[in-house]
Formats: structure tokens, sequence, C-alpha cells
């Protein structure tokens, strides 16, 4: 059984049903292909956060304890439901939401910190953490996937693969204009879909719109959730 498991088998019984939760978010992560070291950093921090309400259960246990974990459980949810989606999604349609994405992971910290409010534990420890481990986990995404570009680069076949556009080519050249067209960050994100934008028009022979309509939607436009 994987370490992180295991370092939550010997919390309270009270817990268990959260380490049922995060078994299921493990699994999940497991299957993520882009944003690998933020989403483990999440985890991480899903680890110390059930740490530190063992230890205040043990010390002082609230007065209503079943209603504290019913809360407790209802915000590891959603980071359960983020989690299965963002697997879901893939590598391509990971690039197209980064966005999204990046506020998702954030309302995900924003779960845990309401987790310790619920059971009156100081948060300034853990954000101080947590912003640190955030701040070296863009740094590792970023170099992930500044390797996975240089794969990517100048071979077509590989592009097709990681993308999983076989099918719905100029759709996926429309929504990767559109998605360049709403932001210029020259970030590996956008790098990466650039290089796939290229290697599409090479094997197609054609172009997306110049100025696609605003209205336009394509297969690859969802939102979390609907992947």
């Amino acid at each position: 059984m994987d370490a992180f498991i295991t370092s939550l088998l010997t919390v309270a019984t009270d817990l268990q049903p959260a380490v049922g939760i995060l078994k299921v978010v493990w699994a999940e992560y497991s299957r993520i292909q882009v944003n690998k070291a933020k989403l483990g950093d999440l985890l991480d921090r899903c680890k110390r956060v059930i740490g530190a309400i063992d230890q205040e259960l043990r010390r002082r246990p609230p007065l209503d304890v079943k209603k504290s974990i019913n809360q407790l459980l209802r915000h590891l949810r959603f980071i359960e439901e983020l989690m299965r989606d963002l697997a879901e999604l893939g590598f391509f349609k990971s690039l197209l939401q980064r966005d999204d994405i990046a506020d998702q992971i954030v309302k995900a910290h924003q779960q845990l910190t309401d987790c310790l409010t619920i059971f009156q534990i100081t948060a300034a420890v853990d954000l101080r953490e947590y912003q640190e481990g955030l701040n070296r986990a863009r740094e590792a995404d970023q170099n992930a996937l500044i390797g996975q570009l240089a794969i990517l680069e100048n071979n077509d076949h590989e592009v097709l693969r990681q993308f999983n556009v076989v099918q719905n080519q100029m759709d996926a050249m429309m929504a990767i204009q559109n998605s360049l067209l709403r932001r210029i960050d020259k970030s590996a994100e956008e790098r990466t879909l650039r290089v796939g934008l290229a290697s599409l028009q090479t094997q197609t022979g054609k172009k997306p719109p110049s100025r696609p309509h605003e209205w336009a939607i394509t297969a690859y436009d969802v939102e979390i959730g609907e992947s």
C-alpha cells in the first residue's frame, strides 16, 4: 500500500470516512497528465490537514463531532470530484482549460482552509507551507511540460498521440486558436499548444479561421466536470 495512504491509517475512527475519500483522490491522481506537481501538492496538504484535525480531535473534540465531520467530508468531496474531472480531461483538454483548472485548484485549497476553520485550528503555519509548496509545484509543472514540449517538437506522430485528436482535427485547431487568442502568456502551456497547432496544420494541410467567431463551439470547449 502506498505511503500516502498508510500514513493516514492511524487517524481517529471518526476520520476514517475522510481517509476513504482520500484513497479515491489518490487513485484518480495516478491518472493525471498535466499539473501533476500542483495536484500532488494539494494531496500533501490534504494529508497535513487531516493530521492536524486528528490531533485536535484527540486533544479537544468539538461539541458536535458528527456535524463537524460531515462538513469536513463535504469539503473533501469537492476535491475528490475535481481530481476525477481532471483525470478525465487528458493532456490536450488540460492545456485548453488551464485557466479554469488553476481557479479550481485555488478553490480546492480554500476547501482545505475551511476544513481547519471547522475545527478551530489556526491556519497560519499551514498557509505558509501551502504557498511555499505551490510555488515549487508551479515551477515543477512548467519544467515537466517543457520536457514534454521537447518530445513533441518536430514529431507529428507524437502530437497526434498525446493530443488524442486523430478525429476532429479541425475542431482541435479551432479550439487551440481560440485559446491562444484569449490569452498570450509565453508559458509552457501556450508553447505546447502552438506546437500542436503547427503540427495539425502540417498534417491536415488546413488552417483554422484567423478570427474565429466568438460564439463558435468546438468538441473541445468543455468546462471542468463536463468532459
